[in-house]
């Protein structure tokens, strides 16, 4: 007698159920596609007990006959595709024809459907996979499919289920993504008989967005558009101010198909690199178009995901596109504290030098350049300080380099008011205050010039008369030598000095008054920490981001005036001036109607 024997046609359709039909939310997700494929322009969907008892979804599509509406409850019956080249062309959302019987073998099954020019409509019902009735019967235009006792056959899934409020939620978090990538229709789901979500249909994408992220001003979401040959990129992504704890904030959608791709995520994740904390995920909604012969949906049972066949350019064109729109948003945000006027004297003056009143300081403010030549050496000693805080450069001998605090194009139009416990900058900018946290704003100064330093291969180290010597374990020291090149770079000279020992001749300006042997330990054991050979790209970005820490200036330190007013100049010179390389925000403000409310003086 044979062992292997075939399977029913219940038996399994049960088993593709439980690949399709994970969960109510599952099959809500499944009939959903449908009605969209079906041109809907309103969809409603009904719940009880969390989907467990019934799942109801209404349309007014296109509806079917009553010939096509028997065939689609049969396995493999589909209008999507007709041969193997359709399957790597699919431009529906739904087509392999599993949907309906899977969902059909496993509940309480009612199709109900009538198409446009038809008097009348057609009803089918299943129980568990066998067809009970078929017959004509009065219907609206359109189609509605009812599940009743989702899993009543299958007890060992039904179990599985979680409470009704957790079901309840993830069928929401589903018809939230359709309504994101549909903004033109309504989507109405009601639970228990009780509305929970109503989108009506809008005649812009920006405002389902706002309404589904719950942003409600417009300058908070940064607007991603961007064709590239390998994968058209649009979308929002929301100010680095919101964040989500998790990757639920992130809304991928490829070729109209709500997906889940970490490599996606991962690519999102770099354009808003140095911009949010770790731990903190970012808000986002992408719209991704690529050929639909470059894209493989077929991957996955309940096509939740997609296969990229230029998986690495799709990557590169989403973070590249969501860092090109952070950058332009950010541009927007701070040339409100910027003079954009280069002409006009900006609002904060050259540095005021108390007890010094010759007439070579009246030149400094209108010039900010210093002459060696004209300065003793207190004053050489000053500027040094000045330079450290402003620009790692090099000193060689006594003499002050010129354009040591430079004069930037843009002035940022803000007064400085003064510092709080020795670590915020209080400054006050026409109707707003504004606090800048010194460490975290010169932290983002040095390493964007680190960083520049590093595009450009240009040294800027200052030599040590004798030589730091640093000794590491086994990994560190393999760490070490594998950054040597690129620290060279910036000014970071490190030879090795026998087994496991490196000798450090040359560091940045900026670091001198510091010992570099432990920073650079420090860097290696972070980066072992981190896994940096799985993530190779950011290595160096790590590495910076290490040294413009240790090279800050650090909360709890008085700064003088001229101080503050370096930070300012030079932060708001920056590519990204509101975020730390740590993603902590650099500065924060109110607005005067912000603090009038809090003090009672208006509503």
């Amino acid at each position: 007698m044979p062992k292997v024997k075939k399977l029913t046609e219940i038996l399994a359709n049960k088993i593709a159920a439980g690949e399709v039909v994970e969960r109510p939310a599952s099959a809500v997700k499944e009939l959903c596609e449908n009605s969209i494929d079906a041109k809907s322009g309103r969809i409603i969907v009904e719940i009880e007990n969390g989907g467990k008892n019934l799942i109801r979804v209404s349309d007014d599509g296109i509806g079917m006959s009553a010939e096509d509406a028997k065939l689609a409850v049969e396995r493999y019956a589909t209008s999507k595709i007709y041969n193997e080249d359709d399957l790597f062309f699919i431009k529906t959302l739904g087509f392999r024809g599993e949907a309906l019987p899977s969902i059909a073998s496993v509940s309480k099954f009612t199709l109900i459907t009538r198409e446009q020019d038809k008097p009348f409509g057609f009803k089918i019902s299943i129980e568990g996979g066998v067809i009970k009735d078929a017959c004509e019967t009065g219907a609206p235009i359109g189609t509605t499919i009812e599940a009743k006792d989702l899993f009543f056959n299958i007890p060992a899934r039904k179990k599985f289920l979680k409470t009704t409020d957790t079901e309840t939620g993830h069928i929401a978090d589903t018809i939230t993504s359709f309504a994101l990538g549909y903004y033109d229709k309504s989507f109405l789901f009601i639970h228990n008989k009780k509305e929970i979500k109503n989108f009506p249909s809008s005649t812009t994408q920006i405002e389902r967005v706002k309404d589904i992220l719950k942003i409600t001003n417009s300058e908070d979401l940064y607007q991603i558009k961007t064709d590239s040959p390998d994968a058209s990129v649009t979308g929002w992504a929301a100010s680095p101010d919101y964040y989500k704890t998790g990757s639920k904030g992130i809304y991928l959608f490829v070729n109209g198909r709500f997906i889940k791709n970490r490599k996606i995520n991962y690519a999102i994740f770099q354009g808003y690199r140095g911009r949010l904390m770790k731990g903190n995920f970012p808000i986002a909604v992408i719209f991704i178009k690529v050929p639909f012969q470059q894209v493989d949906v077929n991957v996955h049972p309940a096509k939740q995901e997609v296969k990229f066949l230029r998986e690495k350019q799709v990557m590169s064109a989403v973070s590249e596109a969501v860092n090109a729109a952070l950058k332009e948003g950010e541009k927007i945000l701070i040339s409100k504290y910027q003079n954009i006027n280069a002409n006009q004297n900006p609002t904060i003056d050259a540095p005021s030098f108390e007890k010094k009143t010759t007439q070579k300081y009246q030149r400094e403010k209108q010039s900010f350049l210093y002459s060696a030549n004209d300065y003793t050496s207190e004053d050489i000693d000053y500027v040094k300080r000045q330079n450290e805080l402003s620009e790692p450069r090099a000193y060689y001998g006594k003499t002050a380099q010129k354009n040591i605090i430079p004069n930037a194009e843009k002035h940022p139009d803000i007064k400085i008011i003064g510092q709080f416990l020795k670590t915020y900058i209080i400054c006050e900018k026409v109707d707003e205050i504004i606090l800048i946290d010194q460490h975290a704003a010169h932290e983002r100064i040095l390493f964007e010039k680190l960083k520049n330093k590093e595009k450009t291969s240009a040294t800027a180290s200052q030599r040590l008369l004798i030589p730091e010597i640093l000794e590491t374990g086994l990994a560190e020291a393999e760490t070490i030598k594998s950054l040597m090149p690129d620290m060279l770079k910036i000014g970071l000279e490190i030879e090795p000095f026998g087994k496991n020992t490196f000798a450090v001749k040359a560091i940045p300006a900026f670091l001198s008054e510091k010992q570099t042997a432990p920073i650079i330990l420090d860097i290696a054991e972070q980066l072992i920490e981190k896994g940096s050979g799985k993530q190779i790209e950011n290595v160096l970005d790590s590495t910076l981001i290490l040294i413009a820490c240790h090279g800050a200036i650090k909360a709890n330190k008085e700064l003088s005036e001229t101080e503050m007013k370096a930070i300012i100049f030079e932060l708001f010179k920056c590519e990204s001036p509101l975020k730390c390389p740590h993603g902590r925000p650099t500065l924060i403000k109110m607005t005067k109607k912000e603090v009038e409310k809090l003090f009672k003086r208006i509503n």
